[in-house]
């Protein structure tokens, strides 16, 4: 049967709202995934191809339109940027976006750190959604554990590491920092690290990783001695003392910002690194970001 387009998006629009009624249902809706001060920070202690036809899996016009009246919790969501790995003196650190991206975010955290779970929370998303995924810029975790901080923080760090083993770092970080006070101040004995692995490997069931896999590789600490050299590196290299710290690095230079950036603060920043790069159009300033 031949239809026009404006007939076509009709029929679409109408199987979108068919879909949306049965999808809610009882028992059709997917399950829900599971939960999970100048300074503001923390300072250290110690400083398938298809053929020449159709293919099934080819997009046709008006499937954005379709898209659009798709319940969103149904709609195929984009994926994050990858973690391609980044070399911070001689450790390969998790980092996603793209290589040639103008702008290099390096992230130094401790997940005890209040004001870092805040970046995380408040800051980040926007960043990776607006900077990472749009090719201006590359973001890089590094892991700055504070001795101070005992073991359980050790612990995390290396939780996010034994994600990586299956591809979820960032997912895992995210994880830590979303239910930092669960995991710390409220519900676990503070400085129990084995209830700590025992929460750590339930939060990484929760967001769909192997548990088993994750308790053997916390149980094995083998991530302990590079998390300790990054440590020093990051003193060593970049002058890192306190956390959070981002690094904002580009062809012409580096800037540490210590402390808890907000969002627009960061934007204000970066915009105007990438028009000194030439890499877009001078932002107007509002003084937000002078510090």
């Amino acid at each position: 049967m031949v239809m026009c387009s404006h007939a076509r998006w009709m029929v679409r629009i109408a199987l979108a709202s068919a879909i949306g009624v049965l999808l809610a249902l009882p028992g059709s809706a997917p399950s829900a995934a599971a939960p999970g001060a100048p300074n503001q920070g923390h300072s250290g202690s110690q400083g398938q191809p298809g053929d020449q036809g159709q293919s099934v899996n080819q997009e046709q016009p008006g499937d954005q339109e379709f898209l659009a009246f798709m319940p969103a919790a149904y709609r195929p969501a984009k994926p994050p940027p990858a973690d391609e790995g980044m070399m911070y003196g001689g450790e390969n650190v998790p980092a996603q976006g793209d290589p040639a991206a103008p702008l290099t975010i390096w992230m130094f955290s401790d997940y005890m750190c209040p004001y870092c779970a805040k970046l995380a929370r408040q800051t980040v998303p926007g960043l990776r959604a607006n900077y990472v995924a749009k090719g201006k810029a590359r973001m890089a975790f590094v892991d700055f554990n504070i001795p101070d901080h005992g073991e359980i923080s050790l612990v995390s760090h290396e939780a996010a590491h034994c994600a990586r083993e299956q591809g979820r770092y960032f997912d895992m970080h995210d994880e830590i920092f979303q239910y930092q006070d669960d995991l710390y101040y409220n519900t676990y004995p503070r400085y129990d690290p084995d209830t700590c692995r025992t929460a750590l490997t339930q939060h990484a069931v929760n967001i769909g990783l192997d548990g088993d896999l994750m308790r053997s590789c916390l149980d094995s600490e083998k991530y302990r001695p590079m998390i300790s050299r990054l440590f020093g590196i990051a003193r060593s290299i970049d002058g890192i003392y306190g956390t959070p710290t981002m690094v904002i690095e580009s062809a012409l230079g580096k800037r540490n910002l210590v402390g808890f950036y907000s969002y627009l603060e960061m934007e204000e920043i970066l915009d105007r690194e990438l028009a000194r790069l030439g890499a877009t159009p001078a932002p107007q300033l509002s003084g937000r970001a002078s510090r």
